[in-house]
């Protein structure tokens, strides 16, 4: 029996951010659970988020004040990679809008677009994208086309397009939500860091490497500046770039960053959490390149371990190729 690998082309794919770790379509969360979001304290967040569950459900019912908790603690879930409970919430928010008579208010389109990003997550295109076409309608035609919350979805809009191979569309989609954001925000704003690290991947699959370091590098500097050194959503902008240099055969400053993002995804995220797997998949790849079979071995075994565990794998469409990170130099 052939034995399957990990392939770093596909573990490099479930690094985007959108996913991943973008800003979803949704309002602020409110008062201490924002903060605690905002600083990737996400179990603590939760368990505030789920007493106010209870508590509405008691106190106020089916009310617009429920619907809301209820999508802020979806987006709590998905950050902590617990899809099913997360589209739950989603759905149950979504219910009670429709309950209100709101299918087309600009509040229910924060659920219908998490909703959709949990699909992406799980690589269930089809199903997302009629639910963030929606969300984009209802967005712009409330907001206008160049507002900062329509620039979300036309990133989110643009992974999709990028998971399903349709590289125009996601390309135009992550400039145009970069170009609204600029504009809008300034090039030093936090929101630029989703569609910055996209674009560096979608510039790295097309074999646009300078392109994709300049990116990639500007959404490592903007994260650390505007989110902090230690924030869990950095860890997959600093493993996308390790994958970069890997592939310029810069190994030294590839591994410095995989064991960094590996420290900041076991601590902020934990060490069973799909990003660290994903994480750990790409740095095996690169110990492969440097000959170190056994530390790569061991640790791919580890993040095959996770993936399986959280349900993302599907072993039929992974393989190692060492060359996935370019020829040795």
């Amino acid at each position: 029996m052939q034995r399957k690998h990990i392939t770093a082309a596909a573990l490099a794919g479930l690094l985007v951010l959108a996913a991943a770790f973008p800003a979803a379509a949704q309002p602020a969360a409110s008062g201490v659970p924002g903060s605690l979001v905002a600083q990737g304290r996400y179990a603590e967040a939760e368990e505030i988020l789920a007493d106010r569950v209870a508590a509405l459900e008691k106190s106020a019912g089916q009310s617009r004040l429920l619907a809301l908790v209820l999508n802020e603690l979806g987006v709590v879930y998905r950050q902590q990679a617990r899809y099913l409970e997360a589209e739950k919430a989603f759905r149950r928010s979504l219910l009670v809008y429709r309950r209100q008579g709101l299918e087309q208010s600009l509040e229910m389109s924060s659920p219908l677009a998490n909703l959709g990003l949990v699909y992406c997550d799980q690589h269930r295109y089809r199903q997302a994208e009629p639910l963030l076409r929606q969300a984009l309608e209802i967005q712009r035609k409330a907001l206008g086309p160049a507002h900062p919350d329509t620039a979300v979805l036309l990133n989110n809009l643009g992974e999709l397009y990028r998971g399903l191979g349709r590289h125009a569309q996601a390309e135009e989609g992550f400039q145009e939500a970069l170009a609204i954001l600029e504009a809008a925000l300034g090039r030093q704003h936090a929101s630029l860091f989703g569609p910055l690290n996209n674009l560096a991947v979608l510039c790295q699959t097309l074999g646009r490497t300078r392109e994709a370091i300049a990116l990639a590098e500007r959404a490592v500097r903007l994260w650390e500046r505007t989110a902090g050194p230690e924030h869990p959503e950095l860890a997959t902008a600093l493993a996308n770039l390790a994958a970069i240099y890997a592939g310029e055969g810069r190994r030294g400053d590839a591994e410095m960053l995989f064991f960094r993002a590996v420290t900041i995804a076991e601590k902020g995220l934990g060490a069973q959490h799909p990003i660290t797997g994903n994480i750990l998949g790409l740095y095996s790849c690169l110990l492969r390149q440097m000959k170190r079979g056994g530390e790569a071995k061991a640790m791919e075994k580890r993040a095959r371990a996770i993936l399986e565990r959280s349900g993302q794998e599907n072993l039929q469409h992974h393989t190692v190729d060492v060359s996935e990170f370019g020829a040795s130099r």
